[in-house]
């Protein structure tokens, strides 16, 4: 991951991803980096937003603004992993160099989950930088639920092959699917499946310190509980070099190792009732086992009752006083929605 005063990134190409990025074809979702970014490279090269440079914005007020280290800071600081506070025109990004990556899926039965994702969590805890291990709990391709491992080594690939046998030994597996492939092949993987969806709920997010019994128990719930073929439970995999970041060197607040669970009801056309309430069961059982705090990428209007733990402790040394220094020259109405934002991401103490 380059330092943060790093400059002059290289043209995007294939074969350079920008970021860990989390599902988009490209590899990078600008709205996403913003608010964070998880991907299946952030064991390697960081967040989405670790990886942003500077950009250019629109403020509130219409006033244009650049921003990186060395211009408005407090903002660039602000729009690495705080949200979005004005309309973004355009970002720099480092790029780095990924040959082909040791990536696909591994499919266990619902039944052997528990033991699989315990095991995993062992395997998680002391993974190398190189390897992300995603684990998605959905419905297969025989129509049962089951849960899916979706892991990516991105060093060698030898040398990543004991890694991938092992997570083909945490039970019987249903079938397996790992071989050498472009990252963007690995990016695209979900794509039929994307399409076939006529209907989304808001995806409802928390991160959890890590596969606990409680959180298996409410993972193997939400899989016998399925509201539609479609819908599923994503849990996305924080830890290497995002995780050594200084947790005061941007405003993502939570940089010890973690999992993101993404829950999302998908169904064909219909009533959307009994998706949403699935996913919001699901998103309750996980609450108990939470980090404080929200995501800021997908929280909507009712975002306060998303998060489980809205007033976070607050980092000696870390939030207030760079809040404290941002420049009275951004209009009240930037300065009302950074407080606002930050706040809901989990933090206290905020000056506006």
């Amino acid at each position: 991951m380059p330092p943060p005063s790093a400059s002059s990134p290289r043209p995007h190409r294939p074969g350079w991803p920008p970021s860990p990025g989390r599902s988009a074809p490209s590899g990078w979702r600008p709205a996403r980096t913003l608010g964070g970014g998880y991907g299946l490279l952030n064991g390697r090269f960081g967040l989405a937003a670790d990886n942003l440079l500077g950009a250019d914005l629109v403020l509130a007020d219409g006033q244009p603004v650049s921003v990186d280290d060395d211009h408005e800071p407090e903002l660039f600081w602000a729009i690495r992993g705080g949200g979005n506070f004005g309309v973004v025109t355009s970002m720099r990004i480092w790029l780095h160099a990924v040959g082909r990556v040791l990536a696909g899926m591994i499919g266990y039965p619902l039944g052997q989950a528990a033991i699989v994702l315990e095991q995993l969590d062992e395997i998680i805890a002391a993974a190398t930088d190189e390897l992300t291990v995603q684990a998605v709990i959905l419905t297969g391709p025989d129509g049962t639920p089951g849960v899916f491992l979706v892991p990516a080594w991105s060093g060698d690939l030898t040398a990543g092959e004991p890694h991938i046998e092992r997570l083909q030994r945490l039970g019987t597996p249903v079938f397996t699917q790992v071989g050498p492939m472009a990252f963007s092949d690995l990016l695209h993987m979900n794509d039929a499946r994307a399409r076939s969806r006529a209907g989304t709920s808001p995806p409802a997010r928390c991160r959890v310190p890590h596969y606990s019994p409680a959180v298996i128990d409410a993972l193997i719930d939400a899989a016998q509980t399925l509201s539609s073929p479609f819908s599923g439970v994503a849990v996305h995999n924080f830890h290497g070099a995002a995780a050594r970041v200084p947790v005061e060197s941007t405003a993502f607040g939570i940089r010890q190792p973690h999992l993101i669970t993404e829950i999302i009801g998908w169904w064909e056309p219909g009533d959307a009732a009994p998706h949403e309430a699935w996913a919001d069961k699901t998103f309750q059982a996980l609450a108990p086992e939470a980090l404080p705090g929200g995501y800021p990428n997908m929280l909507g209007p009712a975002a306060h009752r998303r998060s489980p733990a809205p007033t976070a402790p607050t980092p000696p040394g870390s939030w207030p006083p760079r809040h404290a220094s941002i420049p009275t020259a951004f209009s009240p109405p930037y300065r009302c929605q950074l407080r606002r934002r930050l706040r809901t991401a989990g933090r206290r103490h905020v000056t506006s």
